[in-house]
């Protein structure tokens, strides 16, 4: 969770550090035998979470959530993906 990102104005440091920081929690949960993924798969409903978690929305904004889980075997592997041309657009549509 983090104050509410102001998208007008380009990204702070601080933000680019913090997501840097969370991101190093998905290979310590694998190491201590948990499944871990960042996800913002909440995003289309963050209003709605925020309210059920207690958080302010107003003023928190919830970057990401990093499901934890004990998984079954740890044979992990990267899951398919749709092609980046697929999903990336640069200066179009």
């Amino acid at each position: 969770m983090r104050k509410r990102l102001d998208v007008t104005r380009s990204v702070p440091r601080r933000l680019i550090e913090e997501c840097a920081d969370l991101a190093t929690q998905v290979p310590t949960g694998r190491n201590r035998g948990l499944g871990t993924v960042w996800t913002t798969a909440h995003a289309p409903l963050e209003k709605e979470l925020a309210a059920t978690l207690g958080v302010p929305h107003d003023e928190i904004m919830l970057a990401a959530l990093i499901p934890l889980a004990f998984t079954l075997g740890t044979d992990f592997r990267p899951a398919p993906r749709i092609g980046r041309g697929e999903v990336l657009h640069w200066d179009r549509w």
